[in-house]
């Protein structure tokens, strides 16, 4: 109900300016007011108010399908976003799905802003598949006309930023070290395939590093950040980003992080619910309406149990927010100690190691598993 007036397209500028001079920017707002009071203000007779109101209602309401047209939607719209870690692709049944809000949680320092940037990696860069339709005479040509965008990569990314980690430096690594590693292990499998008798067609793939380097900066030109340090700057972006998600033909839409400007600004947990509440519907809106992930992440509270000393790590914001979410991942790391034998001597010996295991604690695809993880240059990847 509060979708924007002129975003209905069965109204005519005139009327659309004359609802605005009156103050009626959104849809929800003409509902607010008697037939005789709009025919009034609008400078209309009742039965064109009516014929308005019609129009608008026809707009709001919620689209009618049958299952089999949301079966054939699926099979045009990719259902799924791979994250690359095996295990937790399988359970998920494809990756992070679409239309839907996934929650990482965790304590900071484990991985959250990483995953993040990982994801926003795979969204942008070009598909192996794209890579072995090019000859490298055509990457190449592409590359110098600054088409590559077009050729190569059309998805888009939105990463929202409240705590200013975002680091374009640390996506262009993961990037370019991704592609890398997928070009190695494509040529080996062509190796491997000539080595055991298998005619294949595919062909290996050479770039330079200066093509490598075009690629990477083409991907990250794709993503689009906004570092919004306020509750009223995410909202109101939220509210008004509908237009860049389909200039951009944006693939994956990221908060980072939705708890760390709730709990600065507010201090009354009535109003920061509301806030909340507000975002979870706009976020739920926008992954629906668009079919895209919607990934947030989120901090972590510790209770103890009194029986025993045993804690449990729970997502900040409260039980509200908790049901906003459909997908819910928790990374923790954890220190152990790790006995190993020197290879010259019989001496045992010991080092301390962290253990990153990513849990799913929600979701409608899976039970509760654990997958372990690392992090390096390529950002996560399974262990």
């Amino acid at each position: 109900m509060d979708k924007p007036i002129q975003r209905v397209t069965a109204l005519n500028n005139a009327t659309i300016e004359s609802l605005r001079k009156n103050k009626i920017t959104t849809c929800g707002q003409i509902y607010q007011y008697s037939e005789i009071f709009l025919a009034e203000k609008l400078d209309l007779n009742v039965y064109d108010v009516r014929s308005l109101i019609i129009k608008i209602s026809d707009y709001v309401k919620p689209r009618r399908e049958t299952a089999w047209e949301l079966l054939k939607h699926k099979e045009h719209v990719p259902s799924f976003l791979p994250t690359k870690l095996h295990q937790l692709d399988l359970n998920l049944k494809g990756g992070i799905p679409a239309g839907t809000i996934t929650e990482l949680v965790g304590h900071a320092g484990v991985g959250k802003t990483q995953m993040c940037l990982t994801l926003a990696a795979l969204a942008t860069m070009p598909s192996m598949s794209t890579l072995l339709s090019l000859s490298s005479s055509s990457l190449s040509s592409s590359l110098n006309k600054n088409v590559v965008g077009n050729d190569i990569n059309s998805s888009g990314v939105i990463y929202i930023d409240t705590e200013q980690k975002f680091n374009a430096t640390r996506l262009y690594e993961i990037i370019q070290e991704r592609i890398k590693s997928e070009i190695f292990y494509q040529n080996m499998s062509n190796i491997d395939s000539n080595d055991i008798g298998i005619n294949s067609n595919n062909s290996n793939i050479s770039i330079t590093k200066d093509q490598l380097d075009k690629l990477c900066k083409n991907a990250v030109k794709h993503v689009t950040v906004f570092t919004l340090p306020s509750c009223k700057e995410v909202v109101e972006r939220l509210s008004n980003i509908q237009r860049l998600i389909i200039e951009k033909n944006v693939r994956l839409l990221l908060v980072d992080s939705v708890a760390a400007v709730a709990r600065q600004e507010y201090s009354s947990i009535v109003h920061r619910q509301q806030w909340l509440n507000k975002q979870a519907s706009l976020l739920k809106f926008i992954a629906e309406r668009f079919d895209i992930p919607v990934i947030v992440t989120n901090q972590v509270t510790t209770t103890f149990r009194s029986s025993s000393n045993n804690s449990n790590l729970l997502p900040a914001l409260g039980n509200t927010w908790s049901h906003c979410v459909n997908t819910r991942l928790l990374l923790n790391a954890t220190k152990e100690i790790r006995y190993f034998n020197n290879n010259n001597s019989n001496v045992q010996n010991s080092e301390e190691v962290i253990k990153h295991v990513l849990k799913i604690t929600k979701s409608p695809l899976s039970g509760p598993i654990e997958v372990q993880y690392d992090i390096n240059e390529r950002g996560i990847v399974d262990f």
